[in-house]
């Protein structure tokens, strides 16, 4: 046989077996896309638990009767809540 035509089979079995395991191994779009939410939302609740006692700082220190939640915020709207009130209060006065 010539070294051509050995290289030509190699490389086809090759090709194959890379086009199988690309094929079994594909992910679908809608599992992408909840991987791809789980992980925001778990850094969005990291960023949020870091910056929770900061703003209650903040929050105490701007508001008279402030209280913190009962239950940690684990989202930006909820952190931010007070700070929209304080804003808010702020232009209607």
């Amino acid at each position: 046989m010539r070294a051509s035509l050995i290289i030509a089979v190699v490389s086809l079995v090759v090709s194959c077996a890379a086009l199988f395991v690309a094929v079994r191994n594909s992910r679908t779009d809608a599992e992408i896309d909840r991987r791809v939410d789980a992980v925001l939302q778990q850094r969005e609740r990291d960023y949020v638990h870091a910056l929770t006692p900061k703003m209650d700082l903040i929050y105490r220190d701007m508001i008279r009767d402030y209280r913190p939640p009962e239950k940690p915020p684990e989202t930006f709207a909820e952190l931010f809540t007070p700070a929209l009130q304080i804003v808010t209060s702020m232009s209607t006065r």
